[in-house]
């Protein structure tokens, strides 16, 4: 089993060996900052993402790393993958969770797509610290 998986570890990373474009957003509205990073969620094969979301207000805040597999099939982009994410809502409730899921990206045409994705991450995959009376 142990070299099946090496092996199919070995090929996903031979089919994702073009390149990989990287993208980096950075948004300040009235009460948050958000930054996104992402290489390689655009084409075919391994991606790497990134994002950190901050409510100016109040100080609440979110943060994660995820990683995943894109597979174009014609105009349709079918992706797997999993995240590490760090919620903070409020001071001294934070927790992680490790969700799993995909998404789908449509090309209706060169530049209008469609793009939907879910994750879950079940009570086995996450750790909510509670707070201390």
């Amino acid at each position: 089993m142990r070299k099946l998986n090496i092996l199919i570890l070995a090929a996903l990373t031979a089919v994702s060996g073009s390149a990989m474009a990287v993208g980096f957003t950075v948004e300040q509205g009235k009460n948050f900052t958000n930054l996104n990073m992402e290489m390689g969620k655009s084409s075919s094969g391994l991606y790497a993402e990134s994002h950190w979301l901050k409510n100016t207000d109040d100080g609440s805040q979110t943060g994660g790393v995820g990683a995943g597999y894109n597979l174009e099939v014609g105009p349709v982009m079918l992706n797997a993958g999993a995240k590490a994410i760090y919620l903070g809502p409020k001071k001294g409730d934070n927790g992680v969770a490790f969700p799993v899921g995909g998404g789908v990206n449509v090309a209706l045409t060169d530049s209008i797509h469609v793009f939907g994705e879910g994750y879950v991450a079940p009570d086995g995959l996450n750790k909510q610290r509670e707070k201390l009376c």
